[in-house]
């Protein structure tokens, strides 16, 4: 008995006419597939940083130079009264306390992290402390793999 039902779903699917119908595509070789054609891949989902703007091995100069152009808006910030680049690290020099500060770092880290696909660490100064900005941070934000992973402000 458990012979004949199987026998019958067989024999369902071999004359069922969905069955026959096989999709057939082409790729640009002139290869001919069997089945559904693949979907095609995204370049750029919603969390993947933006790739062909750096190579992965580029130097730290190149990535400060890219760091400069993507973040030159900072400038434009009325508390902003510097900006210091080296390397991966950026320091905003603040003559006073913004109350969206942490927005501020973030973004920036954010942004920076996007434009040169490595990690980016901003820290908030206060402007005095231009000669050696990283003697009193206010605060600091570091972006990885797209994402802000930490943020004191």
């Amino acid at each position: 008995m458990r012979f004949f039902g199987l026998s019958l779903i067989l024999i369902f699917i071999v004359t069922h006419p969905a069955s026959a119908q096989v999709e057939k595509w082409v790729d640009k070789e002139g290869t001919i597939h069997l089945g559904s054609e693949p979907a095609p891949a995204r370049p750029d989902g919603p969390h993947s940083p933006r790739q062909g703007v750096l190579p992965p091995r580029s130097s730290s100069k190149a990535r400060e130079a890219v760091l400069q152009k993507e973040l030159a808006y900072l400038k434009s910030i009325p508390e902003v009264r510097w900006v210091v680049f080296d390397g991966n690290n950026v320091y905003l020099g603040l003559r006073s306390l913004p109350g969206d500060i942490k927005i501020i770092v973030g973004a920036a880290a954010y942004h920076g992290n996007r434009a040169i696909s490595f990690g980016v660490h901003v820290w908030a100064v206060d402007s005095k402390f231009r000669e050696s900005p990283s003697d009193g941070y206010i605060c600091y934000a570091t972006a990885r793999y797209g994402k802000v992973r930490k943020n004191s402000c």
